[in-house]
């Protein structure tokens, strides 16, 4: 049974952790990792400040996401399945997850930037690409930007 929980600022280590498996998923070399962890790296402070959610199955954490307010946009800057759980069907109930929360919490709307191997399943979740943004992890490289938007 899956369940979600608020996020305990104790496992931030945890949920880094996890963000990184996933990230890895994708084939990134040990550079591109290294910047990943520097600049993706979830502090206790992130959960203290922002609503942070795990996905559980029993005591295993397999997912998670975490949103951000900045001024009146909101971003999603985690959301992440672990590695083992990618292509199973855990991304979809997280993302179901996700906008139960947005819908609960009055957010009709979210921002974020992925890899591009993911925009995929984005797109099927209903986030459509809106730009392109600078990398923080490789110069010269962009990523996607996408909206979700729950109120159209």
């Amino acid at each position: 049974m899956l369940n979600l929980e608020k996020a305990e600022e104790k496992i931030s280590e945890e949920l880094s952790g996890l963000a990184c498996d996933s990230e890895a998923y994708w084939g990134y070399d040990k550079n591109y990792m290294d910047q990943f962890r520097r600049y993706y790296n979830v502090t206790a402070d992130f959960i203290r400040s922002n609503p942070v959610r795990v996905l559980k199955e029993g005591d295993r954490t397999v997912g998670f996401f975490g949103l951000q307010s900045n001024e009146s946009n909101w971003q999603l800057e985690f959301f992440y399945v672990c590695a083992a759980s990618i292509g199973k069907g855990y991304g979809r109930n997280l993302w179901n997850e996700l906008l139960a929360f947005c819908r609960e919490e009055r957010i009709g709307r979210f921002e974020f930037v992925t890899s591009p191997q993911a925009v995929p399943f984005y797109e099927k979740m209903g986030a459509r690409v809106v730009g392109e943004e600078a990398s923080l992890l490789k110069k010269g490289r962009t990523i996607p930007k996408l909206l979700y938007s729950l109120e159209e």
